[in-house]
This record gives C-alpha cells, sequence and structure tokens, in this order.
C-alpha cells in the first residue's frame, strides 16, 4: 500500500512568546574536573567535560544503593514497612551516620530517609544486609543493575561510597543512572527533595543547598571524600523541562553547589520544553474502506514534548508518515503511522500516530463496493 508524507512547518506563533527568544548565553566556565548537562526527556548532553573519566563517587554511590532497594520493593524482596535489625557492623559504619542503636528494629522507610536524606552510611548498610543478608551480596545486585542500565564503565565495592581502588563510575554512567532513578521510581524519588529528617532526637540536614538556593531543584545527591572531592548530582523541573547535572571534583560545598547552578542556569535560560502536539489531538485524517465510517482521525496517545534551543524554534517540523488508505475493522489507539520531529533537518525523535476511535467492520454489500473501489484505485 502506498504511503503519504506530510509535512508541516511549526510556527512560533504557536508559543506563548510575546517577543523574540532571548540570544544564547554564553557556556559557564566550570572548574571541576568532570560534569555534564544533560536533558532528561531526550538524553541529550547539553555541557560536558571528562564524562567517560573513570572516578570516585563517593557518596553519589547511594544513588545506586537507593535504586537497587527501591527495585527490592518492586519486585516484593521486601516491604516498605518491613522492620530492620541493625547490625553491629552497620552500627559501627564511620563516615555520615543518621546514627543508629546497634540491636534495634526500625521501619524500613525510616531508614531510606536517613539514606537518602542524611546519607547514612549506617543506613546503607543496614538495609544492604536486610535485603540480601551481606553487603557483598547486595553490592553484587548494584554491580548488576548497572549492567542492566547500561552503565559499562562502574564497578561497585560497597553500598556506601567508602573510597576503594576499584569503586569507580563516570560522569555519563551517572547520567543514565539518575534518570533511570527518577523514570523509573518516581514515587520514592520525592524524597530527594526533603531538606531535613531527625532521628534519635538528632536533626540532620540535606547536604545538597541547592534545595535551599532554587525552588526548581528536587534532588538528588552529594557526596565527598578526599579522593573524590565535593561532589553534586542535581535535577531541576521547569515548565515541563527538567535537566540533571552532575559536577564531581571541586575544592568545596559552596563551590560544587555554585556549579550545579550554573549549568542549570545555562540550560533553563537557553532551552524551553515545546509541546508539538497534545494526546487526543487531531493531527491527520485517513481514507477508511470496508468500515462503518470512512474516514479516520489520527492522534498521538501522549502529548508531545521537544526540549530544544529557544532559538531554533523556527527550525522545528513535523513529518507526517502514513499509508493513503486503510481497511477495516479498526481499534482504537491501533497504531496506523509515524510522526517525525525534524530538527534543522536532523530527527530528534519518532512517535506513533493511532487511531483516535473504533471503526467497525461495515456490512457485507458495503464492503464488496468498496472492494472494487480499492481495485480501480490500485
Amino acid at each position: 500500500m502506498r504511503s503519504l508524507i506530510f509535512l508541516c512547518l511549526l510556527f512560533v506563533a504557536k508559543l506563548s512568546y510575546s517577543v523574540a527568544p532571548p540570544p544564547d548565553s554564553f557556556a559557564p566556565e566550570l572548574k571541576s574536573n568532570s560534569y555534564a548537562l544533560m536533558d532528561y526527556t531526550t538524553g541529550n548532553i547539553i555541557l560536558s567535560k571528562n564524562i567517560n573519566q573513570k572516578i570516585d563517587p563517593a557518596s553519589i554511590t547511594k544513588i545506586m544503593t537507593s535504586y537497587a532497594i527501591y527495585s527490592s520493593i518492586y519486585n516484593k524482596i521486601i516491604t516498605i514497612n518491613d522492620k530492620v535489625k541493625i547490625s553491629k557492623k552497620s552500627w559501627g559504619m564511620t563516615g555520615s551516620k543518621m546514627f543508629l542503636n546497634v540491636g534495634k528494629s526500625e521501619k524500613l522507610e525510616t531508614l531510606l530517609k536517613g539514606l537518602v536524606v542524611q546519607s547514612g552510611n549506617d543506613a546503607a548498610v543496614a538495609l544492604a544486609e536486610h535485603i540480601s543478608g551481606t553487603e557483598q551480596k547486595f553490592v553484587d545486585y548494584m554491580n548488576k543493575l548497572a549492567q542492566h542500565l547500561k552503565m559499562t564503565n562502574t564497578h561497585y565495592q560497597n553500598a556506601t561510597g567508602m573510597p576503594h581502588k576499584n569503586h569507580k563510575t563516570t560522569v555519563a554512567d551517572t547520567l543514565k543512572l539518575s534518570k533511570a532513578l527518577i523514570r523509573d521510581f518516581p514515587q520514592y524519588y520525592k524524597m530527594y527533595k526533603v531538606k531535613e529528617f531527625t532521628y534519635n532526637n538528632i536533626r540532620q540536614y540535606n547536604r545538597n543547598g541547592l534545595l535551599w538556593q532554587d525552588d526548581k531543584v528536587d534532588g538528588i545527591k552529594t557526596g565527598h571524600t578526599k579522593d573524590a572531592g565535593f561532589c553534586l548530582v542535581a535535577s531541576a523541573l521547569k515548565n515541563n523541562m527538567r535537566l540533571i547535572s552532575v559536577v564531581m571534583g571541586t575544592k568545596s560545598d559552596l563551590e560544587r553547589t555554585r556549579q550545579s547552578k550554573k549549568l542549570l542556569d545555562y540550560g533553563f535560560y537557553n532551552y524551553m520544553s515545546y509541546a508539538v502536539f497534545k494526546a487526543s489531538q487531531n493531527i491527520s485524517n485517513i481514507k477508511v474502506y470496508e468500515g462503518e465510517i470512512d474516514t479516520l482521525q489520527l492522534t498521538v496517545s501522549n502529548t508531545v514534548n521537544v526540549n530544544i534551543k529557544k532559538k531554533d524554534i523556527k527550525s522545528l517540523k513535523a513529518q507526517i508518515k502514513i499509508p493513503k488508505s486503510i481497511i477495516a475493522p479498526i481499534k482504537k489507539y491501533q497504531k496506523v503511522g509515524t510522526l517525525v520531529i525534524n530538527l534543522g533537518g536532523k530527527i530528534i525523535a519518532r512517535y506513533p500516530l493511532v487511531a483516535k476511535q473504533d471503526i467497525p467492520q461495515s456490512g457485507f454489500f458495503s464492503r464488496m463496493i468498496d472492494k472494487a473501489y480499492q481495485y480501480f484505485e490500485e
């Protein structure tokens, strides 16, 4: 069956701008050893330096620790209401702690808060032991998840991020993990914007300084050791566009916060999220043969958002690829064609075009007439 291709130019007039979009601002100059800024929706790397260089992740490790815990809840290995007994090993962990009491049992959800908000090494080990029996078996699970997420340059030796010569990751892999965390476990991701948590009558604050400076920021994790320097993985949401920044190896807490903010500010100033088509919007029509209705409306199941540079909006085009006609019966949301999004001649996304309604098959005589029409059309 022959296909038709329709080209649609998306005009700037469809935007809410009353004036021309701002020009590019200069990319920020950062002093960190490696960093990146990524658009969450497309995975496009906006700015980067040394993203494939192996580095010490420090407590950035706990993004994977928490991801593995959420995966265990999802797979019904544990529940959020489990009671976790605190071993002598977990109680005796050095570094950042939530100050657990040895021999006591705590609700798993409480330990999760201590892990995410306070970066508790004691919480990390206690949870690892509860899920897998030993921390090392849990670390094996972390490494399997890293392979599944195609984190090809990452290897974990512990659940805390304590220094070890073979405990390594990269900025590129950290971006993959951070995106997976937000995508796969949105119900738990909300925990990463909690600013403080009190346990054992000790109030501790989230070390992510951006949570106090920028309402758009809702995560993710800090890290620090002598070898790793001061690190911060941050994410922020504005006008339906989410950005993820990774800054590794800075010289101070203040510096990692400043550099992360520079990246996020650059991204939000120069880029935008644009709804090309809304869910259920009538995008095109197609001729129907042998059906009770002779025209089918086509749409997209979900709103099609693209994140692009504001100055590139005039170069955005949609290409609709559909057959010349279709034969009934047709089911609602059945794929009929493809919507291709182009930017400056380069394909940046593809989406299925689907049927907006059911169209039952027509009666016998109507179908015979339509078959004759199809024969002569061909």
